[in-house]
């Protein structure tokens, strides 16, 4: 049994070049088109990164104005305290001056 081979024209060669660059294409299209997909996904988990990291920002600069505040209000408590402080002061040694005069008139 003898098998014949056709006889391939250059037209031939030419077509299944076409083929084949055409399948070449629509593989290179498919792989852009998940690329793309992908891509996609990669932007919008870093703008989530991004809302994340500025609600982060905003919440330590909400903190870091809350600390001057409490640094403020213990600072004012302390002043307070210390008039208070000078002023019982003041009252006992009142209280002992008037205890000793009340002894010395009491003597008399």
């Amino acid at each position: 049994m003898s098998y014949m081979v056709p006889n391939i024209t250059p037209e031939m060669m030419a077509s299944q070049d076409r083929y084949r660059t055409t399948l070449a294409a629509q593989r290179t299209a498919r792989a852009a088109e998940g690329t793309k997909k992908r891509l996609k996904r990669v932007v919008g988990a870093l703008e989530d990164q991004l809302d994340v990291a500025q609600a982060t920002q905003l919440a330590m600069e909400t903190q870091l104005e809350l600390a001057k505040a409490a640094q403020a209000s213990a600072e004012a408590a302390q002043r307070f305290s210390k008039w208070i402080s000078i002023s019982s002061l003041i009252v006992a040694v009142a209280s002992l001056g008037a205890a000793v005069a009340a002894i010395v008139v009491t003597i008399q």
